[in-house]
């Protein structure tokens, strides 16, 4: 299989960059090949509600930038892994900038038609969620909001979520989080 890792933190070595590292660790033990993007190091503008996406003949967003390499590589992977932190109760500014460009993967009536998608079945994703704040019932509307426009466009989506991160180095402080990885890891390679 192959897996595309997406770093949504500005931080490259926090703990959003440690949970991804440890996701993709897990799939290349298991024989898959990995690749990893950081959207911060990318230039990239969001989605520009052109609807050019939709138009007869046309498949994928028509933006030239960084991003256009990611979105095609999507249409060849089987797993897309998003880590962001929360940030003001959502996620990053560069991970909804890049979502906002996945609206490039919907047909034209997607809104009618039972079969959303462009992309070949069986694709899944990964949301890994970093917050500050140990109260799990805080922001814990940002994994169901995005699953819903995600499963339009993947078979399946899951959440890897770690709570109360309050200096850079708590993630890698936690074994239940790895124990979570390798959970979520086994449920989709079975």
């Amino acid at each position: 299989m192959k897996i595309i890792g997406i770093n949504g933190s500005p931080r490259l070595n926090g703990n959003s960059a440690f949970l991804l590292e440890k996701i993709t660790q897990a799939f290349s033990l298991k024989g898959h090949e990995t690749v990893t993007y950081n959207l911060n190091s990318m230039n990239y503008r969001g989605c520009q509600g052109c609807m050019a996406c939709k138009t007869a003949g046309k498949t994928c967003c028509i933006l030239n930038d960084d991003l256009k390499d990611l979105l095609k590589h999507i249409e060849t992977s089987d797993i897309i892994a998003l880590i962001s932190p929360v940030y003001f109760g959502d996620i990053t500014s560069q991970a909804k900038g890049f979502i906002d460009r996945t609206y490039s993967f919907l047909k034209s009536d997607f809104y009618t038609a039972e079969d959303k998608s462009r992309l070949r079945k069986g694709k899944k994703f990964i949301l890994g969620l970093v917050q500050g704040s140990p109260v799990e019932s805080q922001f814990n509307d940002i994994y169901p909001r995005y699953k819903f426009f995600l499963d339009w466009q993947f078979d399946n989506t899951y959440l890897i979520r770690k709570c109360g991160c309050t200096s850079k180095k708590t993630a890698s402080e936690d074994s239940s989080i790895i124990n979570k990885i390798k959970q979520t890891i086994e449920l989709i390679t079975g």
